[in-house]
């Protein structure tokens, strides 16, 4: 065989090529993959309630524990009540690049929001599922060719892409063969699944030769294998190159071939708890630790259900006389007459074993330390004290945290691996627009693709578990004189801009200053005698100005609201009085000391003026 060149494809033929690296490589990606894809389907089984391993024998019991189905959900649940994060941070910090870092958070969320809607599914929610659930999550991200196509538009003249070409699917752990070692943690990433002869011929624009022989009929029925084959080469120069094959039924549909623009594979694989640093022995899922726990939980709880149901099947003895025979009808509310020697009575019931009941609780308080405590299921003893909650919810987040920063891990490298290839396929030269939802707003979003790959991001993921607001600001609330605000808001009222919320703040105490409330007041009321239309409404101000300027104006049953002058007594004409309001609709009348009715305020007063002037006082006021 001539000698080929494994890095340029120029020497040799390529399928041959294909054909023995392919022999080489995709048996050791079976092997080492076949243990823990085992555990995927007993993991799924428990989950799915169908974990038994054999039929059931005749009037055997089959308890179900939901422990596993209801843990798994729970952490689910926990992991995704609030939305997937991205934060990016330049390589030099600037006013620039902290502009556009927000544009390239906006780009990675409207990268997952359109392709929710391609995909039909949440793919945040869906990764944490398989990541619980499976103990692994994949993500497959790639620049599709055809949507680049059909997504360019000319937009003031210059190309844009209308939606964003890169693809992204959540992928399923089981159709996924890996060997790992080399530069990127894994050498070759398989992925094989299933689809119809036709499907392929149609897809791919192949016609395969081994399925000749089937008819028409038949290729929409039978199904083949299909293999994406994904590896990185290293060149020896220290280094590498992605490259790709295409194989269906063991045909070769496209042969292995240098992917240019691609720096990584584009699958991005996460784990809940890796076994080994490598992960090369495989992961563990969050059932893991409560398989054997249940199991023995079920097998108990399954013998004392048998035990109930012979008892309550138990049938009469009769004791009779000497060849006397008592004839029993069904029917309820029939007599049977006996003698005194005779009787009719159940078997005395033995009761169960005396540590049935203990060992119950046993198993289930085990179960408690390798899943969730009740409290987060909302149950648990009610005379626990505060602290003593916080601390059982300790626990649980301990429990989350290292599967929290693996999530963290598996967004954070695939979103490098998109902006790499953005970059890479549109050469900087080409815009994107994008639209979704991030932090709760909507947005469309057009961003410029020079600078992506100068950028380094972080995905941030915040589980939210159970009464975790209410602990968090009673939390707040004991460290006020120990902490910083800015600490306080970030950390336990997990408030993102601390900055723009102390901003706010202030603001609410300047608008509610008694000072500051005279001075709006003050202003608008001129304004509207200088610059007022309605000849009533000028009169109506003038005469609030001067009473605001001369005297105290009155607040509810007669007491000062600050907006009068220092020292002034307390009465005077009442600004309902001077502005002709106070028998509109039939209202209160002034009264005789002064100041406003009973039951009505003051800002009451100006809301009248508000309904005539809109915006009076700048919305301040009332």
């Amino acid at each position: 065989m001539a000698e080929f060149d494994r890095y340029n494809n120029q020497v040799g033929d390529p399928n041959i090529r294909t054909r023995m690296e392919y022999d080489l490589n995709f048996p050791v990606a079976q092997r080492f993959s076949r243990d823990w894809h085992e555990n995927v389907r007993r993991w799924r089984r428990w989950y799915d309630g169908q974990h038994y391993e054999r039929s059931a024998l005749p009037y055997e019991e089959r308890y179900a524990d939901p422990t596993v189905t209801n843990v798994v959900d729970l952490a689910i649940g926990m992991l995704t009540t609030k939305p997937l994060e991205f934060s990016a941070y330049g390589w030099n910090p600037s006013a620039d690049e902290e502009k556009d870092s927000g544009r390239i958070e906006k780009y990675l969320a409207g990268t997952i929001y359109v392709n929710n809607e391609r995909e039909g599914i949440d793919i945040p929610y869906e990764i944490v599922t398989h990541l619980v659930r499976d103990g692994a999550a994949i993500i497959y991200s790639v620049w599709d060719p055809e949507l680049s196509v059909g997504a360019k538009v000319v937009y003031e003249g210059k190309e844009v892409f209308d939606e964003t070409p890169v693809r992204v699917q959540v992928i399923d752990p089981l159709q996924i063969f890996v060997s790992p070692g080399g530069p990127k943690r894994w050498n070759n990433i398989f992925r094989v699944w299933k689809m119809t002869v036709r499907d392929v011929e149609m897809t791919f624009g192949v016609r395969l030769s081994s399925m000749a022989h089937l008819t028409q009929e038949d290729r929409f029925i039978t199904e083949v294998d299909v293999k994406d084959w994904w590896r990185v080469v290293d060149r020896g120069d220290g280094k590498y190159v992605i490259e790709s094959a295409l194989i269906a039924h063991d045909e070769i549909i496209r042969p292995l071939k240098m992917m240019d623009g691609y720096e990584d594979l584009p699958y991005s694989i996460g784990f809940f708890k890796p076994v080994s640093r490598d992960a090369s022995g495989g992961w563990h899922s969050i059932v893991k630790p409560l398989e054997e726990t249940v199991k023995h939980l079920e097998s108990s709880v399954n013998r004392r259900a048998r035990q109930i149901l012979i008892y309550t099947s138990l049938p009469l003895i009769a004791r009779t006389i000497a060849n006397r025979t008592i004839h029993l009808d069904p029917a309820l509310g029939n007599l049977v007459t006996m003698t005194p020697e005779e009787a009719l009575e159940y078997p005395k019931w033995p009761g169960n074993a005396p540590d049935v009941e203990m060992h119950i609780a046993f198993l289930r308080a085990r179960l408690q330390q390798a899943g969730f405590t009740d409290v987060m299921f909302g149950e648990g003893p009610s005379q626990v004290s505060g602290y003593a909650l916080s601390q059982l919810g300790d626990q649980n987040r301990i429990r989350l945290s290292q599967p929290v920063i693996h999530l963290e891990m598996l967004w954070s490298s695939w979103a490098r691996k998109v902006l790499r290839i953005t970059s890479k396929f549109t050469g900087g030269e080409t815009d994107i627009r994008v639209y979704g939802s991030m932090k709760g707003q909507d947005f469309i979003q057009q961003l410029s693709t020079k600078e992506l790959e100068h950028y380094i991001v972080k995905a941030l993921v915040k589980p939210e578990f159970p009464n975790e607001k209410v602990r968090n600001h009673a939390m707040a609330s004991q460290v006020r004189d120990i902490l910083s605000e800015r600490t306080i808001m970030e950390n336990y009222l997990e408030i993102d801009q601390p900055d723009d919320e102390r901003e706010r703040r202030l603001d609410d105490m300047i608008n509610k200053d008694p000072a500051m409330i005279r001075f709006q007041v003050l202003n608008r009321l001129m304004d509207m005698v200088k610059n007022g239309e309605d000849d009533n409404i000028k009169t109506a101000a003038s005469m609030a100005l001067q009473q605001l300027q001369g005297g105290q104006v009155q607040g509810p049953q007669g007491g000062g609201t600050g907006l009068g002058q220092p020292g002034a007594p307390e009465g005077g004409p009442s600004p309902q009085n001077a502005l002709g309001l106070a028998s509109a609709g039939g209202g209160a009348t002034p009264q005789a000391g002064g100041g406003s009715p009973p039951g009505q305020s003051f800002s009451d007063q100006l809301r009248k003026i508000t309904e005539a002037a809109p915006g009076f006082a700048g919305g301040g006021v009332v």
